[in-house]
């Protein structure tokens, strides 16, 4: 068995090529969204399922919008809206982007579907912070095809924290912080 080290260039630069040739396999071509494994949410759901068909497709550059509330509006117009540039309109036969809120013991829970369909895209959270964390999902999903219209590939996701507490590192011993700085 042939073992590579650091200094081995030929295996070096083969991996390389490999790993560019993936990178271009992945993120590359007309429909990036036939290949399931290219989808890529950070951080990864707990549970997506890569329905396939069609994409959702945003032709005419606008869609229609339901929300529960001014804040979760607010959040869509900052973090959607000024990615994409979509109109909100009126129009029925626009897709549509429905918020809503389903109490849950787990704040940060949300579920996640496209559905080209039904011209949709139906994020439920529950709470507003569930609702944020969907409408993140979206930001990551939205590709812009060659035309210039938006896309978004049919699926289905389920998400919540795997802990219910977040945590912190702080390198102290390089970035020298005192007490008083942390807390």
């Amino acid at each position: 068995a042939r073992f590579s080290h650091v200094g081995d260039a030929a295996t070096s630069s083969a991996h390389s090529k490999k790993v560019r040739r993936s990178f271009l396999r992945r993120f590359s071509g007309k429909d990036a969204f036939a290949r399931s494994k290219s989808i890529a949410i950070i951080p990864e759901p707990k549970n997506m399922e890569v329905v396939g068909g069609d994409d959702l497709v945003f032709h005419s550059g606008a869609l229609r919008l339901s929300v529960p509330s001014t804040v979760e509006s607010d959040a869509f117009y900052e973090h959607v809206i000024g990615k994409t540039n979509l109109k909100v309109d009126v129009q029925v036969d626009l897709p549509q982007i429905i918020l809503e809120v389903q109490r849950d013991p787990q704040p940060e829970k949300y579920t996640f579907s496209v559905s080209s369909e039904k011209n949709e895209v139906r994020i439920t959270g529950s709470t507003s912070h569930g609702l944020f964390n969907g409408l993140m999902t979206l930001r990551q999903l939205f590709v812009q095809g060659d035309a210039g219209e938006w896309r978004l590939p049919q699926v289905k996701i389920r998400d919540e924290p795997e802990h219910e507490w977040r945590g912190l590192m702080l390198d102290v011993s390089r970035h020298f912080f005192n007490a008083s700085e942390v807390k």
